[in-house]
């Protein structure tokens, strides 16, 4: 019997070991990053006001004041689910505004980066690191592809913001664009997927992910899966009625998964070619801004 019990032990001891260290993978939620998707059952009684100041981020962010919580009778607040319509007072603040003069602007946010500096409202997130093979962490990847892009979109006359996991309050541009790496215990699956939000309040969200699609495709080879989850459409910045802490419902948004960290294929791709991958990235942003009339086709 202790025999059994002990090889019982080393066999899972050696099974932990393989996943822990020779496979060296962890993520979350596969490739929805389950750890950045907080249910709304969960809603935070207190809420952080206070903007959030990073090295990298842009001081020029217009912070609207908070919106009065509507009337329910049910009793919902304004952290309930974010694809309801509007209400009048909603309205009222994140309507349609006339966009103010000036270059384009761009929001490229590097998934899980910072995450050491969440305000309280984000404190679920803390956790969430993202998927790491290899030796390769997701932040690292993401932070370096998200760095080219900025090159790239700066150079063709973009105002450019570098975004950490915690966006500006009610951050507003001309398209906000979230940088993730995909994970799964299967490392065969390979591919990538770009997502709108659940709902498009700007109306825009869905051009600006068919022309990175087509770029990212071109650029990238690789295989396009579009059976994104809820969950990915449901990406935490884009809650504005749950967190101060979220994009604007006017702005474009969309999140890209650039390719599963655990696929030995597109881990070679993403770690040695980044400005490949970039590429792909801001191309699509750039023909969506163009095709909005904000930036000249020359």
């Amino acid at each position: 019997m202790k025999y059994f019990l002990v090889v019982a032990l080393i066999t899972v001891g050696i099974g932990i070991w393989w996943f822990s260290s020779a496979g060296q993978i962890s993520f979350f939620d596969e490739h929805t990053h389950e750890m950045e998707f907080i249910d709304d059952a969960d809603s935070p009684t207190t809420v952080s006001t206070a903007p959030t100041e990073y090295p990298e981020a842009s001081t020029s962010v217009t912070y609207l004041p908070s919106i009065p919580e509507p009337t329910n009778p049910d009793g919902r607040t304004r952290w309930a689910a974010y694809w309801e319509p509007m209400t009048a007072e909603e309205y009222a603040v994140y309507g349609p505004k006339e966009r103010s003069a000036g270059p384009p602007r761009v929001g490229i946010q590097v998934g899980h980066w910072q995450r050491e500096n969440l305000p309280e409202e984000l404190s679920g997130l803390t956790g969430s690191s993202g998927a790491t093979a290899a030796g390769y962490t997701e932040t690292e990847v993401n932070l370096a592809v998200a760095r080219e892009v900025v090159e790239l979109l700066t150079t063709a006359g973009i105002e450019v913001t570098l975004l950490p996991v915690t966006v500006p309050i009610d951050y507003h541009a001309d398209a906000f664009v979230t940088i993730h790496a995909d994970g799964n215990t299967d490392t065969s699956i390979s591919g990538f997927k770009i997502a709108p939000p659940r709902v498009d309040y700007s109306g825009r969200a869905q051009k600006l992910v068919d022309a990175m699609n087509t770029s990212y495709e071109e650029a990238t080879r690789l295989q396009r899966d579009d059976a994104f989850t809820r969950r990915m459409s449901g990406y935490y910045a884009f809650n504005w009625r749950r967190y101060d802490h979220a994009v604007h419902p006017q702005t474009p948004s969309a999140i890209v998964e650039m390719g599963f960290l655990t696929n030995p294929s597109d881990r070679a791709f993403m770690v040695n070619q980044p400005k490949t991958i970039a590429a792909g990235i801001a191309e699509g942003i750039i023909d969506f801004l163009k095709g909005e009339n904000l930036l000249t086709t020359e």
